[in-house]
């Protein structure tokens, strides 16, 4: 999808990309980032189901 909305603003289909907030947001706050992917993969981690059972 932001490749799409890439494409529709350089060929001038959108006069702005609407997905430039998202992108600044994520490289201004990396610690954030980092931290949200951590939380997923314990959250991932805690659940018993989707762990690989290694016998």
């Amino acid at each position: 999808m932001p490749a799409a909305a890439w494409l529709a603003e350089r060929t001038t289909l959108l006069p702005d990309n609407p997905l430039n907030h998202v992108s600044d947001a994520l490289i201004a706050h990396p610690f954030l980032v980092a931290g949200a992917f951590a939380a997923v993969a314990a959250a991932g981690w805690s659940v018993a189901d989707l762990r690989i059972a290694r016998t």
